[in-house]
């Protein structure tokens, strides 16, 4: 059995796009920051076959100077890996 696990966190600022300094009324400021975790575990169930489980979160939030959006993710998905030769 081999087990994964794996954190991010992210964060970016856009105050320097040349929209956002040229017209801020219209094109506001970007603010994109967040969160991920990730856990799984494979096993290879015979010579030629691989089966993994993988969770992922994610919490992306984006605001801006007029706005803000928050949309928390999860995913779970199984990875079968087959070796031909």
């Amino acid at each position: 059995m081999k087990p994964d696990v794996g954190l991010a966190w992210w964060s970016q600022v856009f105050e320097e796009s040349v929209d956002c300094v040229k017209v801020p009324i219209a094109v506001p400021c970007i603010d994109v920051s967040g969160l991920g975790l990730t856990a799984g575990a494979g096993y290879e169930l015979g010579n030629r076959v691989w089966a993994e489980l993988v969770a992922m979160w994610g919490d992306p939030s984006v605001s801006g100077d007029r706005f803000e959006v928050v949309s928390p993710s999860a995913t779970v998905s199984l990875f079968m890996q087959f070796r031909l030769v």
